[in-house]
């Protein structure tokens, strides 16, 4: 019998060894431990025999106070739930547990046994997570996005304020704790509430997204996400109420837009930065004899309608203004050019291209057009009935000039005065006529391409005395007198000689039209940049601002009586641009209204 208990004893102090738990049974009388086993040892830093006869204060002070030790003695408590508590190590330190205290007797001796576990890395784990969950609730109260949580069985598990915000979630409804309240706001809030409801109640696995408008205009993008397994969803609601609007009207600019586009007489299309075709509309079609835009767009617009000059003659594409508009971001205008149409056949046109800046750059063009078939055909029919009357009036007109010039000298005998003054009238007149057709001759020429330039290089200088001396009687005449301010010898260009005076004859004698009684006309020669500019100068009147725009247009004078009162013809500044832009040449022009105009003309340095 005595080896059976040994035994028994044996097996249970091993049992009670092996275990993962602090285990302490403690003297109910006097609060002094009577047994521990080696886990109690070595989490609390003692040998067995120290622990033996220790009282229990010494790892947990407050033990007695805590647990009621008489009650459990008396039996009023049999045993006390687990609780968490802190043991004190024999070095001083502390360690968290959760532990259970229960009641044992043994004949009259009653005793205390203390189970307890280290939960020292599971308060760390805890803490963990605390942390980490407070730092998710903080980003998701960050974001931009409204999150409600929503687990398996439908109950709303978490919800950021942001969410209740933004859809406007009475203080009530929230603090009611009533799910179905806070779904009957939700579910009252939109439009269409059964789109709403199948959302939320969708249980299929992956990502859903809808779009909800609701009653109040606002516009939400709702996106679910599912958790593991049954849990339940997530649902992420983001308003875009300000980027659907301007989608709206971005779209609505677009339908508008392409009304306009098909509604337009003239061709339209445009370019991206490698000049593709983006679109075209109706107009370019008809005109061009295409018939589906797929043959146009998306393809090089140069090799479609550009490619080559009226004579056949290859067309550069870098000397395409669609091109230039995109190097120079400026608009440009041409009314000389053809476009090719899909038969092979050609139309003279007039277009305007204008560059697409974005982020300052240049990332394309828009061109429109006009087909200019019946002006060029009415222009012709113009040029020709000027030419032949001009041609059939000059020899006439220079016989009357020449009879009425002798008159006037007085070759054929004194005339009477009276006389004297009607015959002069007649004969200024009749050389007002005639530099008319000589204008007109002239200018028909030049857009025909009809005259003959004899461009070779030669002293500038020389060129302008000769203009000067020429034109000083004029000037006298009216009693203005010429100046010449500023000179650069030994300066040549190419250009033509019979031509170049032609042009300064044409700015001197306007320059001294309009100059003041007893004016000064300035001349100046000066270099800049490898060209030379030539300017002449006057003190007159000026040019009217609404005037400055058609100056070299033909036929233009400034509609004032005191301009028409100088005389002219029109056509002697669109005769002399048409020569300076023929020989390489620019012109220009500066004006101060009421104080003089200055115009003058630049060639590259020979």
């Amino acid at each position: 019998m005595a080896a059976k208990k040994s035994l028994d004893s044996m097996l249970a102090e091993l049992l009670v060894d092996r275990c993962d738990m602090i285990l302490l049974a403690v003297d109910a009388s006097t609060q002094f431990i009577v047994a521990a086993n080696l886990k109690a040892c070595r989490l609390l830093g003692y040998t067995r025999k120290n622990m033996i006869g220790m009282d229990v204060n010494a790892i947990e002070s407050g033990l007695s106070g805590m647990f009621y030790w008489q009650e459990v003695v008396n039996g009023n408590i049999q045993e006390l739930e687990a609780t968490e508590s802190e043991f004190q190590r024999s070095d001083g330190s502390s360690m968290p547990v959760e532990k259970t205290v229960s009641k044992a007797t043994l004949g009259t001796q009653h005793y205390i046994l203390i189970s307890a576990s280290d939960i020292t890395h599971r308060l760390q784990a805890d803490d963990k997570l605390e942390v980490i969950s407070a730092r998710l609730k903080s980003t998701l109260e960050s974001t931009a996005d409204g999150i409600l949580a929503v687990s398996g069985n439908g109950e709303i598990e978490g919800m950021s304020r942001r969410f209740s915000k933004m859809w406007d979630i009475p203080a009530n409804v929230l603090s009611s704790s009533n799910d179905q309240k806070v779904f009957s706001h939700l579910f009252h809030s939109v439009n269409n509430p059964g789109l709403l409801r199948d959302f939320i109640n969708t249980v299929e696995d992956g990502e859903h997204a809808t779009t909800i408008r609701l009653n109040s205009g606002k516009i939400f993008e709702l996106r679910s996400c599912p958790q593991q397994a049954t849990l339940g969803r997530v649902f992420s609601c983001n308003d875009v109420t300000v980027r659907k609007q301007a989608e709206e009207a971005l779209s609505k600019s677009r339908e508008s837009l392409q009304r306009l586009l098909d509604s337009m007489s003239e061709g339209a299309y445009g370019l991206d930065g490698n000049g593709i075709c983006t679109f075209v509309n109706p107009a370019f079609l008809k005109m061009l004899r295409f018939q589906h835009t797929n043959q146009v767009l998306g393809k090089q617009i140069h090799s479609l309608i550009q490619h080559s000059y009226p004579d056949g003659s290859l067309y550069p594409v870098s000397e395409c203004k669609s091109c230039q508009a995109l190097q120079t971001r400026q608009n440009e205008h041409d009314d000389n050019e053809v476009f090719w149409k899909a038969d092979g056949t050609c139309i003279p046109v007039e277009y305007w291209t204008s560059p697409i800046i974005e982020d300052d750059k240049a990332t394309g063009t828009i061109t429109t057009f006009i087909d200019i078939s019946e002006r060029k055909y009415v222009e012709n029919m113009k040029r020709e009935f000027i030419s032949t009357v001009s041609h059939e009036l000059r020899t006439p007109l220079t016989s009357i000039s020449g009879a009425l010039g002798l008159i006037e000298g007085n070759v054929f005998g004194k005339i009477p005065e009276k006389m004297q003054q009607m015959i002069t009238i007649a004969y200024r007149n009749c050389q007002q006529l005639i530099f008319l057709i000589n204008d007109l001759l002239d200018m028909e020429k030049l857009v025909a391409g009809k005259m003959s330039f004899d461009i070779c290089q030669q002293a500038l200088m020389p060129l302008i005395d000769q203009s000067l001396e020429s034109n000083g009687t004029y000037g006298s005449s009216r009693r203005v007198s010429l100046s010449l301010v500023s000179t650069v010898p030994d300066v040549e260009v190419n250009i033509d000689g019979q031509r170049l005076q032609q042009v300064l004859s044409n700015l001197l004698s306007n320059a001294i039209k309009f100059s003041p009684e007893n004016g000064t006309v300035e001349i100046a020669v000066l270099t800049q940049d490898n060209m030379v500019r030539v300017k002449v100068t006057d003190h007159g009147p000026g040019i009217p601002e609404e005037f400055r725009g058609r100056i070299f247009q033909k036929f233009s004078q400034a509609d004032s009586s005191d301009a028409r009162q100088k005389g002219g013809t029109g056509l002697g500044l669109a005769i002399t641009r048409e020569l300076v832009n023929r020989m390489g040449g620019q012109i220009g022009f500066d004006s101060v209204e009421g104080q003089g105009s200055c115009f003058y003309f630049d060639f590259p340095l020979a």
